[in-house]
């Protein structure tokens, strides 16, 4: 995620790409959890590599572990059967 390499360095940008993750993972559709959890991890390790503080990175980390432990009633995402993503429900 080019976002989340380029600025991994930025707590603003590691916050919001956190709550973002966390909203994606909350859905209730497991595929889209998973990849928002294996995304909120990957933001993770390049901020571990761009942060020099600790304090920020913690934050980061600690909203990162909220996304990995959300989305206990996930289900399959269902088939869009003729419709695209941006259809209403």
């Amino acid at each position: 995620n080019p976002i989340a390499r380029d600025g991994a360095s930025v707590m603003e940008v590691g916050a919001r790409l956190q709550k973002a993750f966390l909203s994606l993972a909350e859905l209730g559709y497991d595929d889209l959890r998973q990849a928002a959890i294996a995304h909120s991890h990957l933001a993770v390790c390049h901020a571990e590599q761009a942060m020099s503080l600790q304090q920020e990175l913690e934050a980061i980390r600690s909203m990162a572990d909220r996304v990995a432990q959300s989305g206990a009633k996930a289900v399959s995402s269902p088939p869009l059967q003729g419709r695209t993503a941006m259809d209403p429900d």
